[in-house]
């Protein structure tokens, strides 16, 4: 976890999130992991925008994402 002046960014020690599932990564139930419910993403998202933010996925190949946390 890095902190940045307007919020924080994340990345994992996976392989990455290929080209092909990018569009689906926020998907309730997309999950590249047997037996996951691919729901991490999709609440993070929610709950990040219910309170005024944003996550994106800013290098792919090493699964790291910006979450940006604005006041309201």
């Amino acid at each position: 976890v890095t902190l940045t002046p307007d919020g924080f960014s994340v990345s994992d020690n996976g392989p990455g999130i290929q080209e092909s599932h990018r569009g689906m990564i926020y998907e309730p139930g997309f999950s590249t992991r047997d037996g996951a419910h691919g729901l991490g993403l999709t609440l993070s998202r929610d709950l990040i925008g219910t309170i005024g933010g944003a996550i994106r996925l800013t290098k792919p190949q090493t699964a790291t994402f910006k979450v940006r946390l604005t006041e309201k």
